[in-house]
């Protein structure tokens, strides 16, 4: 929130401040923020977008070597997009903490869709 929506806000509604403990929980946790002031329709599709999101996290069974992941879903080869990008597109996220993937954009699985995950592992099952 910047200090025009803050001062367009305290017009109608005085003594508000910027809740900047929610916006570093957010950021903490890879989460969604929106403004008062902006269209409230675009944070919540952006907020249902990351629901869906965080629907389509798969675990895998063994661990891979990362730069060996190949996903396929329908046929379709998807991107391997890196957890540094400053915003993840259209591709699959894989996290190594969790030892599983996420899918962004249109990447994600549709509903009823063929997943296929290869790779070579880091070691022996």
């Amino acid at each position: 929130m910047d200090q025009a929506c803050m001062d367009q806000l305290n017009a109608s509604y005085p003594g508000r401040i910027i809740g900047k403990r929610y916006m570093e929980l957010v950021d903490k946790t890879n989460g969604i923020k929106g403004s008062l002031c902006d269209d409230f329709g675009t944070t919540l599709s952006n907020i249902s977008n990351k629901i869906i999101e965080l629907a389509t996290q798969f675990y895998l069974d063994r661990t891979p070597q990362p730069d060996t992941l190949v996903v396929t879903v329908n046929g379709v080869n998807i991107p391997h997009l890196q957890t540094t990008d400053p915003q993840p597109w259209n591709g699959f996220i894989y996290h190594a903490d969790t030892n599983s993937l996420t899918f962004h954009g249109t990447a994600v699985p549709p509903s009823g869709a063929t997943i296929s995950v290869k790779f070579d592992p880091t070691g022996l099952k």
